[in-house]
């Protein structure tokens, strides 16, 4: 084409602009000519972006039932080996819901602590891979060919720190509810003697 242009690609500073910028530069767009966003442009992209999005969201599940099934499994040995202590508690007048609000909130202070902890390392770690980024090696003659990056830079949002917070604690809230209810069925006395 010599020296003519057929086509001006424009790179906004996030992914999130780009509706945005598209439909700016449609506003003052001659007839005969058209803005295309990068989901037109390259469909491919847009159905690996969506694939790695939703198996991140099954990875993500089954993290959860992992730590579920983790909580559920200590909780149960902390009921079985507190079987004296919790009847010497309902001995002395204790009520069984008063135990199993306890036991809730044992389980919202440790989900709630080992959450704080997560969030203190993972958010500055984050930040730190965005800033530096991650090489992608022998793929950046192909990324380069679709005008992106060499390197990949993560982007943190409250959403992806507050959302996988309250799904644990909500987790681990139930599976600390199922042997909190084994606590209503203890008689003083039984429990008195089980070692």
């Amino acid at each position: 084409m010599h020296d003519a242009v057929h086509a001006i690609v424009v790179r906004a500073e996030s992914v999130a602009l780009a509706p945005g910028v598209a439909q700016v530069l449609r506003k003052d767009l001659p007839a005969g000519e058209a803005v295309l966003e990068w989901q037109t442009l390259i469909p491919e992209l847009a159905q690996a972006i969506t694939l790695d999005r939703v198996s991140g969201e099954i990875f993500f599940g089954i993290l959860a039932a992992v730590v579920t099934i983790g909580v559920l499994n200590s909780f149960l040995m902390t009921v079985f080996e507190r079987t004296r202590e919790f009847g010497m508690l309902m001995a002395i007048g204790m009520r069984p819901r008063s135990i199993t609000a306890l036991l809730q909130t044992e389980a919202l202070l440790l989900s709630g602590l080992g959450c704080a902890i997560g969030v203190a390392v993972g958010v500055p770690l984050v930040l730190w891979v965005s800033h530096v980024g991650i090489p992608v090696g022998d793929a950046s003659a192909a990324m380069q060919a679709f005008h992106l990056a060499d390197r990949l830079h993560p982007a943190l949002s409250g959403a992806a720190i507050v959302r996988p917070v309250l799904l644990l604690m909500v987790c681990t809230q139930l599976a600390a509810l199922l042997p909190a209810l084994r606590v209503r069925r203890l008689q003083p006395v039984e429990a008195l003697r089980a070692e």
